[in-house]
């Protein structure tokens, strides 16, 4: 890590109340029937046992700044820091030992000026070192701002404090251009940035599923025109290190992880598209082939998709077929289609008949056991909506419960996903319309971000915590 323009040097903070039992003066004063020895209370420190506090930022991604810090003593260590008035942030608490401690202050916005402190905990209240100040990086160029179109904090999802995605740097729907993996917050600034290397794509971002790690794409199917031969999936570190890489080829679209930290991407193969499974140790397996399926169904002669969830209760996939205008749930253990809905042969119907999805994406499934849907609002009609259905499995229909989009006027031609926040509120992520929208289930949008469209945007997610993900 490179050493910023201004690192600050620290305060050192050594008093202590001492109070260690002097053995040897205890033998001393007593040759024979000496009493039990007397336990003292533990050493108290009155003040913070941090020094040489200074920080710098980081080589490759300029929003982290490298805090570091000597621990004279354990003690429970971590920062506090602002960056908005009236507004402190902490990292997470750790037992620090003597020593050398580095720490990241993250959520910071580019180009900002962050107060922050060390506080040490030893069981008495915690105690802080005075003040120092960092500034973090600019912005990268060619990053694409967006704008905050509309914010209500309180009827936000409480959960989601941070928004992690991707976008391509170039307008268009499907044009190259560079792939930039990104977090803002909830005003619309960004806090960290990564750009794929050699305009490989990098749409479908995820947060590993023991919630400790990113989960990047890198696609090389549109980039390179090699039909993704050298796909890959990175779990990675917010500092940007690389914990795994699978190799997934013919990788195209979207990726899963498994309960067990296996990945599951829909190979791409020409005119078939087939679920495909790779471990740790790159041993691979497939699991399902799409082709196989359209055949015994006596559908299309082709298989192109665009979305993929996993669904551990079901232990199951739902995969969206953008090329039959339909979603399939396919069982993990036997390969077995248990669901068909959209326009294949064998599909459930739509109730009412125009709530049908066409050219959907990103299909899943809410913890009430509705499916959820980025849609376009009618076959001619590119309009973005996200629907809601009920699932009604002895009539084979989907029943639509909610929907919004109709009348927005949102053009979405690629992309896209809804799914539902811990609060009940739903997210829409609309694809190449470049926006992201978060919507009450009175259909009351409270928060608004768009970049200028068209624009390729990546699957986005919203998390309450940045820590977990630090090396």
């Amino acid at each position: 890590m490179g050493l910023s323009d201004g690192p600050v040097e620290g305060r050192r903070f050594v008093t202590r109340d001492h109070a260690f039992p002097s053995v040897a003066l205890l033998l001393l004063a007593c040759l024979s029937g000496c009493p039990d020895p007397v336990v003292e209370d533990p050493v108290v420190f009155d003040e913070v046992q941090a020094s040489d506090v200074r920080w710098e930022l980081h080589d490759e991604i300029g929003s982290l700044v490298v805090v570091r810090w000597w621990q004279d003593e354990t003690a429970t260590a971590y920062l506090e820091y602002s960056f908005d008035e009236g507004e402190w942030l902490a990292s997470t608490a750790r037992s620090t030992p003597f020593g050398e401690v580095v720490s990241l202050l993250l959520g910071v916005p580019y180009d900002t000026e962050v107060t922050f402190r060390v506080v040490n905990e030893f069981g008495q209240g915690p105690l802080a070192t005075g003040d120092f100040t960092a500034r973090t990086g600019p912005l990268p160029e060619g990053l694409p701002e967006p704008s905050l179109l509309t914010s209500e904090p309180d009827r936000w999802d409480p959960a989601g404090r941070w928004m992690i995605g991707s976008i391509n740097a170039s307008p268009g729907n499907w044009e190259p251009g560079d792939y930039w993996r990104f977090i803002v917050d909830r005003r619309g600034r960004y806090v960290w940035a990564q750009k794929a290397p050699d305009q490989h794509w990098s749409i479908f971002a995820q947060v590993s599923r023991d919630g400790r790690d990113l989960l990047w794409d890198e696609i090389t199917f549109w980039s390179e025109l090699d039909l993704g031969a050298d796909g890959r999936v990175h779990r990675t570190k917010i500092d940007g290190s690389v914990v795994h890489t699978y190799a997934t080829p013919h990788l195209q679209h979207a990726f899963v992880e498994l309960p067990d930290g296996s990945i599951v991407w829909a190979a791409s193969l020409g005119i078939d598209d087939r679920l495909m499974r790779v471990t740790d140790d790159g041993t691979e397996e497939q699991l399902w082939s799409c082709l196989d399926y359209l055949e015994d169904v006596e559908a299309v002669d082709y298989c192109l998709h665009n979305g993929l969830y996993y669904d551990e209760l079901r232990d199951s996939f739902l995969v969206s077929l953008y090329s039959a205008n339909s979603v399939v749930e396919v069982d993990r253990g036997s390969g077995d289609v248990l669901h068909a809905w959209g326009h294949l042969p064998v599909a459930w119907a739509f109730d009412p008949p125009d709530s049908a999805f066409w050219t959907q994406h990103g299909p899943s499934y809410t913890d009430a056991g509705t499916l959820l849907i980025s849609t376009y609002r009618a076959e001619e009609d590119e309009e973005g909506v996200v629907r809601e259905y009920e699932l009604d499995e002895e009539a084979g229909v989907l029943r639509q419960v909610w929907s919004f989009g109709e009348g927005e006027g949102i053009q979405m031609s690629s992309n896209g996903e809804g799914y539902r926040l811990s609060n009940g509120n739903t997210l829409h992520n609309m694809g190449s319309g470049a926006r992201v929208r978060e919507i009450t289930p009175e259909g009351d949008v409270v928060w608004d971000l768009a970049w200028e469209a068209p624009r390729l945007l990546g699957r986005t997610l919203l998390v309450d915590d940045l820590y977990p993900f630090a090396p």
